[in-house]
């Protein structure tokens, strides 16, 4: 299941976006509602996503701000 390998963002944007603090307590039903549609905002969720089109075309030029860490959270990555 996708949401799996973006919970980190999901949270933050349910937070920010949608002012649900505990996402963990929203019924299912609406949880994956509001969840399939966080591409369209920009927020965690669609930058997340923008770095990973990036990573697939050019993964060279992908670039991040110094300092930055780069945490592989997919489910294989977290599997192994």
């Amino acid at each position: 299941m996708w949401v799996l390998d973006y919970l980190d963002e999901i949270e933050s944007d349910f937070s920010v976006l949608h002012g649900k603090d505990d996402m963990w307590a929203i019924p299912a039903r609406q949880f994956f509602r509001f969840a399939e549609r966080l591409h369209v905002y920009d927020g965690a969720m669609r930058a997340r996503l923008r770095i990973e089109q990036a990573e697939r075309e050019e993964p060279e030029a992908v670039q991040y701000a110094p300092g930055t860490q780069v945490i592989d959270s997919s489910a294989a990555a977290i599997a192994a």
